[in-house]
């Protein structure tokens, strides 16, 4: 993963003013989105939509966090890689955060099928990240 200032350098992210409200509502979004997918039964059915709810509950929260800067991002490899500014965001962490972009792009534009298994990866991968950007976002 290229570092944060590489997007800045590409305008994939852009300086602006701190947006609270912003990130209050992404957080919102993130977190009734959290309560929904939590409560899903992982199959074949579903595989793909698990996967790709638990990625936007994080990148929504990770979105949070640069409003919170004041950034705002155009890259999802852009909002991942910002959380490496933290302490709290090992880089393997940050590789299987976008790992997971990764499954979530090729299902979504290439129609690549993700496995239950990796669904499930999205899951526990979650149950690290959320936590930890929620007491970055002090909630």
């Amino acid at each position: 993963m290229k570092p944060f200032e590489y997007y800045l350098r590409e305008n994939q992210v852009k300086k602006q003013s701190v947006d609270k409200n912003l990130a209050k509502s992404l957080v919102e979004q993130a977190l009734r989105r959290l309560d929904y997918v939590s409560k899903v039964e992982i199959d074949e059915s579903n595989r793909d939509f698990v996967l790709e709810d638990y990625y936007e509950v994080m990148r929504t929260l990770a979105d949070a966090v640069l409003a919170l800067n004041g950034y705002k991002s155009y890259s999802h490899e852009a909002s991942i890689a910002f959380l490496g500014r933290y302490k709290e965001f090992s880089p393997s962490l940050i590789e299987n955060f976008d790992r997971i972009r990764r499954l979530r792009h090729g299902s979504r534009y290439y129609g690549e099928r993700t496995s239950v298994s990796d669904a499930k990866s999205a899951k526990e991968l979650a149950k690290i990240i959320v936590p930890k950007l929620r007491k970055i976002l002090k909630l």
